[in-house]
């Protein structure tokens, strides 16, 4: 190779590495510098913060649970605690990849000169930076990024973009009056493209809202409506405006904003559209709907694709049942719901309310007590809804432990008095009877299992897949309590099924203990056993050697042991009874003033042959009842 040709290809090896070294300096403000670092800002750090983003945006964005009960937001984010308090970074947030992307492009690429940022990348990179911040909800830091880019790139494209995200921020920090105050600006002076006329009008509606101005709120929503192309936007704004519509209380602008998103099925998701179909039947008078509406909530209930929507469909059917006056249907289509709700605790709790309150209104308080125990630990505590229902549970957690008692007597008594094999025919029956309610459950449990597990990302579960049960400290609690109430305390040993019935625990009670001193506590094997719960563990039999070698008895063995053996016990349980009837017939008229239910309680503790203190002021009480009722 001619030597001229060697020297000419060193010297455009060396131009090119010194123009590669020039290329790399961010404090000359040149061509070549400007292209070399916008190229690799675009190519390389910051496409691929976007693409981190984009896939944690989109976790976060199908794993959001709209909670139709209450006001929607406009955004489709869930903040956790107040405002503002978070503000370093963390390794495992899940947009920290994102925003270590976009630091290191503004570290490495920036090129900040004279005052004026000169690689147009940076615009790119602040607002992943900024996105990146909010969305991990550091609201402080994104508003910087965002202010960063209005000061240094005042020419660039994406200003209106930023002021947006700038303002809501603003919202996010709890000043709706100053990004009202920019966005009416930004709208007046700046030629905004449709989508983002439909944010700005999008933020606006939010920061009405946080100063409680719904009717502006609704006026910006609908703005929005108009320029918006995404679907979501479009089902979300159109069904937030039916429901501030119903909070202004006008309930035909609430229908038509419902019937509105109903009439767009393919324009909207299919989360709003069939939550707007419910919401319109429930505005309506039943009398309006009558049985059509039922046959077709009958009929969306039946498709595959509204399974995950059973509970609100059987909730809002009860609802027009009960509207027609028709209690028993009511009754069954909240129990319909009720099944299907495992994963909505908010329906759950609203299911247990009214079901409480209609078995309140109709004197049936043990069933009213059930769903009252149920919904308190759904409701939140203090609250208003929480406070009613708790009074409520006070008024009856009495009366509910004497009624529980008195039937426990009564079945223990029943039993006694029966042949030894009408006794195992009768425990028998209850067992199968039990049985087959379990299994009945267990079936409904399976039906509801797949549409519960595509509705709640909960459970027993790990991100490796399901958790052997045997390691699960839910399941293993479950299970020694269950083994516990069968076979009651054994020690850590071999043959434990063969021990003397002498070392098991004590059977699980509803009884009391009486303050009554004229109650008398007798020295008796009495049975806190009845026919309908025959699984509770016998005590040690009379006679029995605790350290001889059985053979363990079956339930039903088990269960006829427990029944009082002779006329003492007997007699012990029906003078108990007497003090239980008179302690329920006070109740009924001290708790909640229903002589008549009084009545039949107090007579059983007058009739009773036997001798008791109770007796007197039973026959007082009695004579009161009748006084109040005029009989």
């Amino acid at each position: 190779m001619p030597r001229s040709v060697k020297t000419y290809g060193s010297f455009l090896g060396v131009a090119f590495i010194a123009l590669l070294f020039l290329g790399c300096s961010t404090q000359q403000n040149r061509l070549l510098n400007r292209e070399w670092h916008a190229l690799n800002t675009k190519y390389n750090v910051v496409y691929h913060g976007n693409l981190s983003f984009e896939e944690q945006w989109t976790l976060l964005q199908s794993g959001y649970r709209e909670n139709f009960w209450e006001r929607l937001p406009v955004e489709r984010l869930q903040v956790d605690g107040p405002a503002g308090i978070k503000y370093a970074a963390t390794e495992d947030g899940p947009f920290s990849q994102a925003e270590a992307k976009a630091v290191k492009a503004i570290r490495k690429h920036g090129m900040l000169v004279a005052g004026q940022e000169r690689n147009r990348q940076m615009i790119e990179s602040y607002l992943l930076l900024g996105k990146s911040r909010y969305y991990d909800q550091r609201f402080v830091p994104a508003l910087e990024a965002f202010r960063f880019i209005i000061q240094y790139h005042k020419a660039t494209n994406a200003l209106n973009e930023t002021r947006i995200w700038k303002e809501k921020t603003n919202v996010r920090l709890g000043n709706p009056e100053v990004a009202l105050e920019n966005l009416r600006r930004l709208l007046a002076n700046r030629k905004l493209k449709p989508q983002e006329k439909a944010d700005a009008f999008g933020v606006m509606a939010q920061a009405y809202m946080d100063l409680n101005q719904p009717a502006a709120a609704v006026e910006a929503l609908a703005a929005a409506l108009k320029t918006t192309a995404k679907k979501v936007e479009r089902g979300r704004y159109g069904y937030l405006r039916g429901q501030l519509f119903e909070e202004l209380g006008q309930r035909d602008s609430a229908l038509t904003a419902y019937r509105q998103v109903g009439a767009k099925k393919q324009a909207v998701s299919y989360d709003f559209w069939i939550n707007a179909q419910l919401r319109s039947m429930a505005l309506q008078h039943p009398e309006d709907l009558g049985d059509e509406a039922i046959e077709q909530l009958n009929l969306w209930a039946k498709r595959w694709e509204n399974q995950d929507y059973r509970d609100k469909i059987f909730y809002y059917q009860a609802q027009i049942q009960k509207g027609l006056g028709r209690d028993s249907l009511y009754v069954s289509g909240l129990n319909q719901s009720l099944k299907w709700a495992q994963s909505d605790p908010v329906l759950q709790g609203i299911v247990h309310e009214q079901l409480a309150d209609h078995y309140f209104d109709r004197k049936q308080y043990l069933l009213a007590a059930a769903h009252l125990d149920t919904l308190l630990p759904l409701l939140p505590n203090p609250s208003d809804r929480w406070r009613a229902a708790h009074s409520k549970k006070e008024k009856l957690q009495s009366l509910v432990e004497y009624l529980n008692r008195a039937a426990e007597i009564d079945s223990v008594l029943v039993l006694a008095a029966l042949s030894p094999e009408e006794q195992r025919n009768r425990l028998v029956a209850a067992q199968e009877r039990k049985k087959e309610a379990e299994a009945k459950k267990a079936a409904r449990q399976d039906l509801a299992a797949p549409a519960i597990s595509e509705k709640s990302a909960g459970g027993t579960s790990s991100a490796k897949g399901p958790i052997f049960y045997f390691y699960d400290p839910k399941q293993l609690a479950i299970g020694a309590e269950a083994f516990a109430q069968k076979w009651g305390k054994r020690a850590w040993q071999d043959n434990w099924r063969a021990q003397a019935n002498a070392s098991m625990s004590p059977p699980p009670t509803t009884g009391m203990t009486w303050n009554n001193t004229n109650t008398p506590k007798t020295n008796s094997n009495r049975s806190r056993m009845s026919a309908d719960a025959p699984d509770q563990p016998g005590n040690q039999q009379p006679g029995v050697d605790p350290t001889a070698p059985q053979e363990p008895l079956d339930e039903i063995d088990q269960q006829i042991a427990q029944l009082p053996a002779n006329q003492e016990d007997i007699d012990g349980l029906k003078h108990e009874r007497i003090g239980v009837c008179f302690q329920i017939g006070q109740l009924y008229v001290s708790r909640l003033a229903e002589p008549a239910l009084a009545i039949p309680a107090l007579e059983k503790a007058v009739d009773s042959p036997q001798e008791h203190p109770s007796k007197l002021p039973a026959l007082y009480a009695l004579y009161q009842a009748h006084t109040a009722l005029n009989s």
